[in-house]
């Protein structure tokens, strides 16, 4: 008998955290926190990495979500070039370091197309 107060807390948690997912969903699919810039190839890199830094700071953060997709495609291939989660903002100077030679090399050759899909700016407008 005592563990029905635990099943009950667990099932309505987890129903929390799915109608919160479909929330977000919805609101990243009206544009809350979709963030997209392109470039001409030859685009000094600097250029790129601080828009990426700019649209990295601003997002929102609420209960301190600040996780992020982002994705770079090139003008001639159908696939992304660049596809790389990550699950705090914190993060991003380790990751930046390690994605910047890839995306010279992709920005030196082609145009390009960055994206950021900012969880914590959707949950945000989702909580709206």
């Amino acid at each position: 008998m005592a563990d029905h107060p635990n099943i009950l807390r667990r099932t309505v948690d987890a129903a929390h955290q799915r109608a919160l997912e479909g929330a977000v969903l919805q609101a990243l699919q009206t544009g809350a926190g979709v963030n997209e810039a392109t470039w001409p190839p030859a685009t000094p890199l600097p250029e790129l990495l601080a828009w990426l830094d700019q649209t990295i700071a601003a997002m929102r953060t609420p209960h301190g979500i600040s996780g992020f997709l982002l994705i770079a495609f090139c003008d001639d291939a159908q696939d992304a070039a660049i596809e790389l989660t990550c699950t705090t903002r914190t993060r991003w100077p380790v990751l930046r370091e390690s994605l910047t030679p890839t995306l010279a090399r992709i920005a030196a050759e082609h145009t390009i197309t960055l994206t950021i899909l900012a969880f914590g700016t959707a949950l945000d407008a989702a909580l709206q």
